[in-house]
């Protein structure tokens, strides 16, 4: 184990962490009210568009200020929304077992997290070129295991802009096989 696995695993605990103290519910319900809330700019914002074309000229830069605009109020009323109904699952029976969800939530969407950080960094820079302790990492065939699984199930027409990412440099200097290429399973590697 090295800097890099520690920096991975400081932060997929402090994403365990922070599910823990918020709780599946109020995760749940702030990712709904992301997703809601960008859906429904893409599809309220031009009410706002005459207001930002008169703040502003360029119609580019009138267009993300009124999806900006429309966005964060919708987020803020949605956040306030799920909080008051977190705080009333918090209190009844189920708010250790909340709590306990929670924290299972924090270490799926830290490792989702660090998947997506993966397959972002090897569209920007091969992972052969990386840094020396970047591919040394002990927790890469996991990442790469995890990016190659998100990019078999990503659409068709992303795939293309996905970079092909082969076996990683294991610790020792040689290659780690994945197992997706050859069927064998991680405990074989």
């Amino acid at each position: 184990m090295n800097w890099v696995d520690a920096v991975m695993l400081a932060f997929v605990a402090l994403s365990v962490l922070v599910g823990l103290l918020r709780g599946l519910a109020r995760e749940m319900l702030g990712l709904a009210a992301w997703i809601v809330a960008a859906l429904l700019a893409t599809h309220y914002y031009g009410v706002a568009l005459p207001l930002a074309g008169r703040l502003v000229d360029d119609g580019l830069i009138a267009d993300v200020l009124a999806f900006t605009v429309v966005f964060v109020a919708i987020l803020i009323g949605l956040s306030i929304a799920a909080t008051l109904l977190s705080r009333l699952v918090r209190l009844s029976l189920l708010g250790g077992i909340d709590r306990a969800l929670g924290a299972a939530f924090g270490l799926a969407r830290g490792g989702a997290l660090l998947v997506l950080a993966y397959i972002l960094f090897a569209v920007v820079l091969p992972p052969p070129d990386w840094p020396s302790p970047v591919r040394q990492a002990a927790a890469l065939p996991y990442l790469d295991q995890g990016a190659h699984y998100a990019i078999a199930r990503a659409p068709v027409r992303w795939r293309s802009m996905l970079p092909e990412i082969g076996p990683q440099n294991a610790p020792d200097g040689g290659t780690v096989d994945t197992g997706l290429a050859t069927g064998r399973t991680k405990e074989s590697f």
